[in-house]
Formats: C-alpha cells, structure tokens, sequence
C-alpha cells in the first residue's frame, strides 16, 4: 500500500519550495487537516511493516513513531551493505542508481516514485534486512 495525501498544516506556511516539492499553495487549500491525515496514517500503518528512506522524518512529521521491529528504513537497516557517509545516510537517489540502476529525482520531488525507489530496494535485500531486524532483536532481548 502506498498511501499519499496532502494535508493543512498546521501553521502558517512561509515557503513551499515548490521548485523541489511542487507543492503549491492551491494543492494545500482543500486537503484535509494535519490531524485527520496523521490519525488515518497511524490507523493504516498500525501491526503493519514500514518500508521507506529514512523514515525517522516522516514519523517526526506525523507526530507519532512505529515500533522499531516494523520499520525497513533503506537510509539506515543495511548500514554495512548500503553504507553511509560521514555518519549520514546515503541519499535515495544514488542508492537506486547503484544498486537498481534507476535514475529517480532528476525533476520535482515524486513521493510515489521515493515510496517504489525504496520497497525495490527492500526487496532487493529483503532477506539481509530481514537477519538485522531479527538480530536487532535478539540484542534488545539479551540487554533485558
């Protein structure tokens, strides 16, 4: 399931970076507010499996978390396949050029092609993401 929808933000918005979001002003106006939206995605995704790039943003803008053996976040679940920069995650768009040989983000920012860039990703690697969620857990049951 790939869920998108705008929302009314909550507070006045001062610039919409239209140029890398295409996000206008009029896109905003109709949409639903940042509540209902936060409470449906929180419903939709509840006992669900995760999957996106960096994903720690998007749960900080929804205003809730997910538990972490239900996230497959590409920008941080493989750190030794994937790798990282100075510390930082890997951009999307140069994880998807290597590994699936897909140019994305080369106009306006496409949440649905993020959303494809990153479940092809998963499941490129599924099952190394599947071993470090597991040991992940195993270290979180030792350490109680």
């Amino acid at each position: 399931v790939v869920y998108f929808s705008y929302c009314r933000p909550p507070c006045a918005v001062t610039d919409y970076r239209t140029r890398w979001s295409g996000v206008t002003a009029p896109m905003l106006a109709t949409a639903p507010p940042f509540e209902a939206v936060s409470r449906e995605v929180s419903a939709l995704l509840k006992g669900k499996v995760v999957v996106g790039h960096d994903l720690q943003h998007d749960f900080a803008a929804l205003g809730f978390g997910h538990p972490r053996r239900l996230v497959r976040d590409t920008a941080r679940g493989l750190p030794s396949l994937l790798g990282t920069r100075a510390g930082r995650p890997r951009k999307l768009r140069h994880l998807a050029a290597e590994f699936l040989q897909w140019r994305i983000q080369e106009g306006c920012h496409s949440p649905e092609e993020d959303a494809a860039a990153a479940m092809r990703l998963y499941r490129r690697f599924r099952p190394q993401f599947e071993l470090a969620v597991a040991r992940a857990e195993e270290r979180r049951e030792e350490a109680r």
